[in-house]
């Protein structure tokens, strides 16, 4: 209801992913600044109980204990990333978070959504509302920033600046 009663028709120059990525952070900032007073609550522990039921007598049914699969039945699946790709990732977002914390938000903004996430400066500027050339601005003072920040031999440094050149 809110996505359509606070639109005024201009969702039509928007695509439709780009609409509900404008949507979601609309969202989110409304909740951020209704519950501003939450910030007690721990994003790490569990919410509730865990649904424990059952014991595993009927996966046993099948699969004995002493059964094994051999090796060259098993073939990996190249959709899923590896413990070491997961982790690589992982890493390299916190590095990237750490760096960018001294960036104004709006320039954060327009970086993470350029150079990761991939959108377009003409589709950032529609979802922020910010014209083009302040958009394109935001992108180079957060590039700016990563070069002082990270050391030149980052493999890191070398992936976001090459991600980050706008015309």
């Amino acid at each position: 209801m809110s996505a359509l009663s606070q639109e005024d028709g201009r969702a039509q120059l928007l695509s439709l992913e780009s609409w509900f990525h404008r949507l979601a952070l609309q969202a989110i900032l409304r909740l951020i600044t209704a519950n501003a007073d939450t910030a007690s609550i721990s994003l790490d522990g569990p919410a509730g109980t865990q649904n424990v039921t059952g014991s595993d007598e009927n996966v046993l049914q099948y699969h004995q204990p002493d059964d094994s699969l051999p090796e060259e039945s098993i073939i990996r699946d190249v959709s899923v990333r590896t413990p070491e790709e997961i982790m690589a990732g992982d890493e390299m977002l916190a590095q990237l978070e750490a760096v960018l914390r001294g960036v104004d938000t709006q320039d954060r903004e327009a970086f993470v959504l350029f150079t990761l996430e991939g959108f377009t400066v003409e589709e950032i500027a529609r979802l922020t509302g910010h014209p083009p050339d302040q958009v394109r601005q935001s992108v180079h003072q957060a590039r700016i920033h990563i070069q002082q920040k990270l050391p030149s031999q980052s493999q890191l440094r070398g992936s976001l600046l090459r991600r980050s050149r706008v015309a």
